[in-house]
């Protein structure tokens, strides 16, 4: 917590908050992106959903009218750090690569199972199918889509073969 809020402290005016409240969950403090949120002046219901992060327990109401905004135009915005921030905490769009800010295995994983998380906890009935995973889903689709010819460091100098692990 006291990383982020040096950060906080540090960062710019004309920086966006949003790309700040991601840091904050991949790096597990949901206090500090509620804190960054209410620096910045931020009132809804992200809010409700962050105080209820560890358990991952947050209303449903919130989470409804998450997906709401997100499907209502945040998925269109210009700021991708605020579409990723809305698809992890409404539970959204669980298919977007969001490829211009999880450039990693990692991150990409993390976003992944913070989705199945999500879904495990609140019950999928009320979802679309587009917002539905399971872990085994996820293990097939990075099995399937990124297999080991992925990340085949033989054949190609710009791949790293730890990139796999």
């Amino acid at each position: 917590m006291e990383l982020a809020s040096s950060y906080l402290s540090v960062r710019t005016q004309d920086s966006s908050v949003w790309g700040l409240v991601y840091v904050c969950l991949r790096c597990g403090s949901a206090a500090a992106a509620l804190q960054a949120l209410q620096d910045d002046g931020y009132e809804g219901e992200v809010e409700s959903i962050l105080e209820n992060w560890a358990n991952i327990s947050a209303p449903s109401a919130a989470r409804d009218k998450v997906r709401q905004l997100y499907y209502g135009g945040v998925n269109n915005c210009n700021d991708p750090y605020k579409r990723l921030v809305f698809s992890i905490l409404g539970g959204c769009d669980i298919e977007r690569r969001h490829g211009d800010i999880l450039t990693t295995v990692q991150d990409y994983l993390w976003l992944k199972l913070v989705h199945v998380l999500t879904c495990s906890s609140t019950g999928r009935d009320f979802r679309s199918n587009k917002d539905k995973i399971s872990l085994s889903e996820v293990q097939e689709h990075v099995l399937q889509e990124y297999g080991e010819n992925h990340f085949n460091s033989l054949q190609s100098h710009t791949c790293m073969p730890w990139s796999y692990f």
